[in-house]
């Protein structure tokens, strides 16, 4: 008969315990970096996976399966869970799926990557054109029991830059017109990721975009929200794209979309003021 014990776990830092580890976030404190909710047991084998690789291992990942692990722990032990300041979950919300046009470029070695333009927001005669712009839509539903809950920010993350290349345009179908908020992007500086927070909002009937306020999604039907992405500069962008949703005080970011790559190609000289 065995009597020992073999412990193959590993306390893991959420939020890196300090700048420039794994999904590190230099503004928490000290205090708030060693709190048990920023905290979760993980094997030694995939505490290391999720440490090399925080693109595919996020924030909100972690936090989902440290919850749900804890609420099978709280059913099969028959008591309420105490989440010791963890935000509790408030909101459902879909990943992107793309409402904008179906335009693809290809690129000298053959590979095939999304593609949009950008202009200025106050060249609103564009749309008559059905020019290519890079739209997303998202639902987001309010958790049930609450009485409303706030899209609070919108926010762009951007991974990587590279100059425009040589590339072949390929036509799509360019879809119904969406009115959503807006976020340009933006190269991230000295190789660091940049986030790029949705600033304008462009409401229905209206002829120009007003300025981005939180949304109250109070209703339990489903929310739907379109982002359109451009850019500052003609370039490839490599980006994700972040929902944070609070619910008094609590605020929860949600990855929508992960990181991609997509070609953008300015078009003011097009169309000369």
């Amino acid at each position: 008969m065995t009597t020992g014990v073999s412990n193959v776990g590993a306390a893991c830092h959420i939020i890196a315990a300090a700048d420039g580890g794994p999904r590190s976030d230099p503004s928490m404190t000290p205090e708030e970096r060693k709190h048990p909710s920023n905290g979760i047991w993980m094997c030694r084998t995939h505490g290391d996976q999720i440490d090399d690789d925080e693109i595919a291992y996020p924030i909100d990942l972690l936090r989902t399966w440290k919850r749900e692990a804890e609420e099978r722990c709280r059913l099969r032990l028959g008591q309420a869970v105490e989440i010791d300041g963890e935000p509790s979950h408030i909101a459902d919300i879909s990943t992107a799926d793309r409402t904008g046009p179906d335009m693809r470029a290809m690129l000298g070695d053959g590979t095939e990557i999304l593609s949009a333009k950008t202009y200025a927001h106050n060249k609103t005669d564009l749309d008559m054109f059905c020019l290519p712009r890079l739209s997303y839509r998202i639902l987001v539903k309010k958790a049930f029991g609450l009485p409303s809950i706030m899209l609070y920010a919108i926010k762009a993350v951007v991974y990587k830059y590279e100059p425009l290349p040589k590339y072949s345009p390929l036509f799509g179908v360019y879809p119904n017109t969406v009115f959503p908020f807006l976020i340009d992007l933006e190269k991230p500086v000295n190789d660091r990721h940049r986030t790029c927070e949705s600033h304008l909002f462009w409401p229905p009937s209206q002829a120009a975009p007003v300025p981005f306020t939180p949304l109250t999604i109070p209703d339990e039907d489903p929310q739907v929200i379109d982002v359109r992405i451009g850019a500052q500069t003609s370039g490839i962008f490599t980006f994700a794209l972040d929902f944070v949703i609070a619910s008094g005080v609590d605020r929860q970011t949600f990855r929508v979309l992960n990181p991609t790559p997509v070609l953008f190609e300015k078009i003011e000289e097009l169309w000369p003021d």
